[in-house]
């Protein structure tokens, strides 16, 4: 899994003819952008952190040059993932913000701007920064509809809705080149399986681990945990030939057919084990307690500071204990 370097872009992929690349230029782990060139046109994918956009418009830059970039496709409405968003229009006017309806919606709320501001007030602290620029007006120009098109160079990327992390999550296709920019209804890599734990075993609560699963996930459902499961199952229908997973980077062949594995399997042992707990009396903070021991994991953190998982598994523990219970 490929990690954020903030000292400039990092190519992720290119697939074999040069149709395409990706580059990660998000300025700082945990804050996703990726920048999408294919055939003279360039499109980023996410934002990245309000308070290092100017290092992620430097690592833009350093791609392209004065190229411009003619898309922003937000995946949600997250702060590490659009909060930059405001800075980046203002440096490149010209670059057209796509998101989902209700993205547009909560970016209209000031509430929610104010929650995107506090947070990243929270990790730009946190990395000794005390002072940034803050852009927080962040207005979508163009409603992606599930099912259009939105053509990108050689690319022809359908959008598809994926509820579940949140209300506003979409994943992008192309047919022809078995592209998947997935989002993060599809989980994020949560690192190694448990010590002593190897396919085909079993986790410490006896839980059969299926053979193909050969590390773990975490499935932040904010908005659907069963929204989750079907978005999971959607993508391995898809059967992409190279996937963008957001937090962990780009996988190619088996690589995703692992992760969609993995992601089925600890999604479903997500719920149960929330469902075990509360069965077995736990309270709800008992209960979150143990979720977090389980997927508050080093590789999770490396890529998402703890607020920010803290208030996640605060939605994701009682959605679950909603649908399933």
């Amino acid at each position: 899994m490929e990690t954020t370097s903030a000292n400039g872009p990092i190519k992720l992929y290119e697939d074999a003819q040069g149709s395409y690349a990706l580059y990660r230029v998000g300025a700082d782990i945990g804050g996703e952008s990726v920048l999408l060139v294919s055939g003279g046109d360039a499109a980023l994918i996410d934002a990245g952190y309000a308070w290092c956009a100017p290092r992620t418009y430097r690592n833009i830059q350093a791609v392209l040059g004065d190229e411009p970039v003619g898309m922003l496709l937000l995946t949600h409405s997250h702060y590490d993932h659009a909060a930059g968003a405001g800075y980046l229009k203002k440096r490149m006017p010209e670059m057209v913000i796509c998101a989902h309806a209700h993205a547009a919606r909560v970016f209209e709320r000031s509430g929610a701007l104010a929650t995107m501001r506090k947070l990243n007030d929270a990790e730009a602290h946190a990395q000794g920064l005390s002072e940034y620029e803050d852009v927080s007006d962040i207005r979508v120009d163009r409603v992606l509809e599930p099912g259009e098109t939105v053509r990108i160079g050689a690319l022809s990327l359908q959008v598809i809705e994926a509820p579940g992390h949140t209300r506003d999550s979409l994943a992008f296709w192309d047919e022809e080149y078995r592209l998947l920019i997935s989002c993060e209804s599809a989980g994020v890599y949560a690192g190694p399986l448990p010590e002593g734990v190897v396919p085909g075993g079993k986790l410490a609560d006896d839980t059969a681990v299926p053979e193909d699963v050969m590390f773990c996930c975490q499935i932040p459902a904010l908005t659907g945990y069963a929204d989750c499961l079907a978005y999971i199952e959607r993508a391995q229908a898809l059967d992409p030939a190279v996937m963008l997973v957001p937090h962990s980077g780009v996988m190619v062949g088996q690589e995703v057919r692992d992760y969609l594995a993995a992601a089925a399997f600890w999604g479903v042992y997500e719920g149960d084990l929330v469902v075990r707990l509360h069965n077995h009396g736990l309270s709800p903070d008992a209960i979150l307690e143990c979720f977090k021991r389980v997927f508050y994991t080093e590789a999770v953190r490396a890529v998402q500071p703890e607020p920010a998982f803290d208030l996640n598994a605060s939605y994701t523990v009682p959605l679950i204990l909603r649908e399933r219970v």
